[in-house]
């Protein structure tokens, strides 16, 4: 996978329904059919995902939530970034 630029900021699909149940995010996508399940990391970052923070200052905050190094953190979160965008869940601009 390339490597996602950490100035890129994501953001959500206006378009999805979503609530945080037990801890773990559930997110309807109604045009594509589909609902999405997201472990705590998962939804740790979903959180963070608000328009406005770029992919660094999310990688940063996971590293304060969690005990990852930051090139687990950074790979977790581009991975995270790119399957979301893949499904049409997030987009991404600079």
């Amino acid at each position: 996978m390339p490597a996602l630029s950490p100035d890129l900021v994501p953001v959500r699909n206006e378009r999805l329904s979503w609530r945080v149940l037990e801890g773990e995010a559930l997110i309807l996508f109604p045009e594509a059919g589909t609902l999405h399940r997201l472990n705590e990391t998962g939804t740790c970052v979903w959180q963070h995902v608000d328009g406005e923070r770029s992919v660094e200052s999310i990688v940063a905050l996971l590293i304060d939530e969690y005990d990852v190094t930051t090139d687990e953190a950074s790979i977790s979160v581009a991975a995270f970034v790119a399957d979301l965008t893949d499904a049409g869940l997030l987009a991404t601009r600079q």
